[in-house]
C-alpha cells in the first residue's frame, strides 16, 4: 500500500500537485514493466556495491548495460573524491530527515 510519506522520488509530484498524497492514500501500488526494470536495476547496483559479482542475463541486456555504465561512472567518482583512501558506503538505504522528509539514494560514499 502507499503511504502518505514525503520521499525524494515524490518532491516533483508533490510541487506540481500539493494534494496528490492524500489522494493517493490507501490506494495498491501498480507495478508496470518500467518500474519493475527500475527495481531490477536498483537490486543489482545494491548487489554490486555490497559486494556481489554481478551475472549476465541474456534476457535483460539492456538492463545489464545501464547497471555497468551506472558502476563505471561511480567507480570513476569514488576514485577521484577518494584519491585512493578507504570510504565506507550506505546503499539503498532510507535516510529520515528530521523535518519528516526522507530519501534512499542508490549509493552515498562517506
Amino acid at each position: 500500500m502507499n503511504t502518505t510519506e514525503i520521499t525524494a522520488s515524490k518532491l516533483e509530484r508533490l510541487w506540481l500537485c500539493h494534494g496528490s498524497l492524500v489522494a493517493e492514500r490507501g490506494l495498491p501500488d501498480r507495478p508496470s514493466p518500467i518500474s519493475r526494470e527500475g527495481e531490477r536495476i536498483h537490486e543489482m547496483l545494491a548487489g554490486y556495491f555490497r559486494g556481489k559479482v554481478l551475472d549476465e542475463d541474456s534476457e535483460a541486456l539492456s538492463t545489464e548495460t545501464l547497471t555497468h555504465q551506472y558502476i563505471n561512472e561511480a567507480n570513476h567518482l569514488i576514485g577521484a573524491y577518494t584519491n585512493g583512501e578507504s570510504y565506507g558506503t550506505f546503499v539503498e538505504e532510507r535516510l529520515d530527515c528530521i523535518d519528516g522528509y526522507s530519501g534512499k539514494p542508490d549509493l552515498v560514499v562517506t
